[in-house]
């Protein structure tokens, strides 16, 4: 029967020499180089027309091309997804 090794080893411990994976002591003065806010844009499903929010897509999709794909959705059973 082989032996087991204790957990403890393992885990490491507050007492390691190595330091822990939450100790940010060493972080301090690190900023990230690129902000994690990302701007999404929206392509119209019927056009080139760019928007910066889904609801004035459908809007003007709705307007300019007389689609609305909210009501489409609510009388068809079966709407498949649009895979950009």
């Amino acid at each position: 029967m082989a032996s087991t090794a204790p957990v403890a080893q393992y885990a490491g411990s507050s007492s390691s020499s190595e330091g822990s994976i939450t100790d940010l002591k060493g972080d301090e003065g690190w900023e990230d180089a690129e902000d994690d806010l990302v701007e999404e844009t929206f392509i119209s499903l019927l056009d080139d027309e760019v928007f910066p929010n889904i609801k004035s897509m459908l809007e003007h999709c709705k307007k300019n091309h007389n689609f609305d794909f909210l009501e489409l959705r609510q009388r068809v059973t079966y709407v498949p997804s649009i895979c950009l």
